[in-house]
């Protein structure tokens, strides 16, 4: 008896315990984890008004009894706080699928912010527990949401007079590379040791002569035996040996040169046996008559290698040297190495915030590369945003929470613009600026406060720009930094920028072969009537000569959709009728290769 009832106490034992087993799964050992919205954790700025949604299933159960667990069905509840469906309750949906669910709730607004959480059902109908709120917010989805204007600062493209004239001076344009024929290494280098006798005539005074020098890959240069490698780089131009990837050396010779002979000696070197030693350039003498003496790098010269003696001295006999050979170009006409280097712009306003900040958001983007800066700190850890797209067409454009960035009382934001893909030299063309304009910045912040106000910030008029020590940055040819330009704090509400210059506002295209001339034609237009001439006299001058020019417009008439149209030069252009509100959007005249997208850059 006592051993029967043992039994039946073990059997009803080891029920409970199956039983209490059966009721943990039960429970949903199946549950949802890694949330994403686009593919992406907690993202901000989404621009697809019907994001996808994605999960991943793992199991809180241990043992082969959950192994191959799989999802019967989901559900997924989208509010506009933590916990809530406001926006959106799926219901229980049927199905195995995790990945890419579309979102099916109430239509988003421009920068909503959306909380969102999903359950699953395991193969035996077994329910999880709510996941813990993800989240995503909205980006601009229209382009009627930006109120910012494009914002740049284009003094560096304004030479002064005499930058003007020693651009036109001193460069290597319609030379050729010369270098010694029949060069064999010492160790990995190569050497052409080049010389020329150049006579100083009796009664000139030499007011200035520079030499305008290019090297593949590097070259000292010596006048009457005297090194000239400590010269002072004027702008971004090195005054003292020429190098390869560097701009166009200007070798300020002036003190060295005398009435009478002088040698000129180059001594240049390389360590690519595909690339061997080679030179291009110029020396060009100014005198205080006013003639100026042009003296080419070419077969005059004499060359050798890897000469004994003291072969830069006067008094050396290169009676046996040899005559250079002579071809080719670096990268092309115009040569890279001839290629502007502009400095970045540096960007800044002040704004003030006065009441207690929930949550504040950045949309920015440029055309050229950007880093943004609020109250002395670099927003976000990206580089070289917004990255390359066809910008003949579109540009990306980034969102980031600056909320904890903020403080109360004055505020500063402000960015450094330069070049990037937009307007660096792209694929060794030998040329800037190939999508025909000069860098510009777009950034539009959005304030929301405790007591549901909202103030936004925009690039505009009121901004200012300067200068400061990046003197220049390009994908392809690398960047120049001054430390000695650097300005400690220009990012913060203590710097003084009465020295800066009001910034620039819309898109430019002062080199690109075309203007923007859209303000000029909103004037022109009588009535909701455009009945205009496109040509030159029109359009206040011609920015591509040579080219026959394109006349494009992109309008609404009333409240339609934009329209597009392009008319060739001297065309006759009516638009309206009168009838309706004519609102002109953008204007382009020029060249139709360089115009930055048909109907307005997409954003």
């Amino acid at each position: 008896m006592n051993a029967s009832k043992k039994m039946v106490g073990m059997a009803v034992a080891v029920l409970v315990l199956t039983a209490w087993a059966c009721s943990l799964k039960a429970q949903g050992t199946l549950v949802p984890a890694y949330l994403r919205c686009e593919d992406r954790v907690n993202p901000p700025g989404i621009g697809n008004p019907t994001p996808e949604l994605s999960w991943q299933l793992q199991s809180t159960g241990q043992g082969t009894a959950y192994r191959g667990e799989t999802q019967s069905a989901y559900q997924i509840w989208v509010g506009s706080t933590p916990d809530t469906s406001d926006l959106w309750d799926s219901g229980k949906v049927t199905s195995s699928q995790n990945i890419g669910i579309v979102y099916g709730g109430q239509t988003l607004t421009s920068g909503e912010q959306c909380y969102w959480q999903v359950r699953v059902y395991d193969g035996n109908g077994n329910v999880s527990a709510w996941s813990a709120p993800a989240q995503w917010s909205m980006g601009l989805l229209s382009t009627s949401d930006w109120t910012a204007q494009w914002i740049g600062y284009d003094a560096a493209y304004n030479l002064t007079p005499q930058q003007a004239t020693n651009s036109a001076l001193f460069n290597t344009s319609g030379l050729s590379w010369i270098s010694c024929p029949g060069q064999s290494p010492q160790g990995n280098d190569y050497e052409s040791a080049l010389r020329k006798t150049i006579i100083i005539p009796t009664g000139q005074t030499v007011t200035n002569a520079v030499m305008a020098l290019y090297a593949d890959n590097y070259c000292n240069v010596y006048v009457n035996g005297q090194e000239m490698t400590n010269g002072t780089m004027t702008g971004y131009h090195p005054g003292g040996a020429a190098m390869r990837w560097e701009a166009t050396a200007w070798i300020n010779m002036t003190r060295w040169l005398h009435t009478g002979t002088n040698v000129l000696a180059l001594e240049a070197t390389s360590s690519d046996a595909q690339e061997t030693a080679s030179v291009i350039g110029r020396l060009v003498v100014q005198f205080a008559s006013g003639s100026v003496s042009n003296i080419p790098m070419d077969t005059s010269w004499k060359a050798a290698q890897w000469p004994s003696g003291n072969w830069t001295q006067t008094n050396y006999n290169d009676s046996s040297w040899t005559t250079p050979n002579s071809g080719g170009t670096p990268w092309g006409t115009p040569a890279l190495n001839d290629l502007a280097r502009v400095p970045a712009p540096y960007l800044r306003k002040e704004f003030d915030v006065s009441k207690t900040v929930t949550r504040a958001t950045v949309y920015v983007t440029a055309l050229g590369a950007y880093e943004l800066h609020l109250n002395g700190q670099k927003v976000g850890d990206d580089v070289l945003t917004p990255g390359w797209t066809d910008f003949n067409k579109r540009v990306y454009y980034q969102t980031y929470d600056v909320t904890s960035l903020l403080q109360q009382g004055s505020n500063t934001i402000g960015a450094i613009l330069g070049d990037g893909w937009y307007a660096s030299d792209l694929s060794n063309e030998g040329k800037r600026l190939n999508y025909g304009g000069i860098p510009r910045f777009l950034a539009q912040m959005v304030i929301q406060y405790s007591d549901g106000s909202t103030q936004t910030v925009v690039t505009d008029g009121s901004w200012n720009a300067g200068y400061g020590p990046i003197l220049w940055g390009d994908l392809l040819l690398g960047s120049g930094y001054d430390a000695r330009l650097e300005m400690p704090g220009w990012d913060t509400t203590n710097f003084n920028d009465s020295a800066w210059s009001p910034v620039l506002t819309g898109l430019s295209a002062v080199t690109g072969g075309y203007t923007n001339v859209t303000a000029l034609v909103q004037s022109l237009v009588t009535n909701n009537v455009l009945n205009i001439v496109a040509d030159n006299t029109t359009m206040g001058g011609d920015p591509a000569y040579g080219i026959v020019k394109t006349f494009q417009i992109t309008f609404r008439l009333g409240g339609g959709t934009n329209q597009t149209e392009s008319f060739a030069e001297n065309s006759t252009v009516q638009i309206g009728d009168g009838t309706q509100p004519l609102t002109i959007i953008q204007a382009l005249y020029g060249n139709a290769a360089a115009f930055p997208g048909l109907g307005g850059l997409q954003i």
